[in-house]
């Protein structure tokens, strides 16, 4: 059983199912605080119709800089977003 088929069966008894895979590409859509705060960071090279984690890891920003400083960046917006 994989994560999808369980939040399938939690949501189908009712229950509220949290995607973080869903949140986290959300909080990087274009004019987000996020994103809007990475390409500050970064340049514009960071950004796209959404910023994939791929093309974070192989931006020259994050090769120079690492990812724990985009992680920063984001983690905010993205917990503020679960909660």
């Amino acid at each position: 059983m994989g994560k999808s088929f369980v939040s399938g069966v939690f949501a189908e008894l009712g229950c509220s199912v949290l995607d973080a895979d869903e949140t986290a590409r959300d909080v990087v859509l274009p004019g987000s605080p996020a994103l809007q705060d990475l390409v500050k960071k970064f340049g514009a090279e960071i950004q796209g119709n959404a910023v994939s984690v791929s093309a974070r890891q192989s931006s020259p920003a994050s090769r120079d800089r690492g990812v724990p400083l985009l992680a920063r960046i984001s983690a905010p917006n993205f917990f503020t977003r679960l909660l």
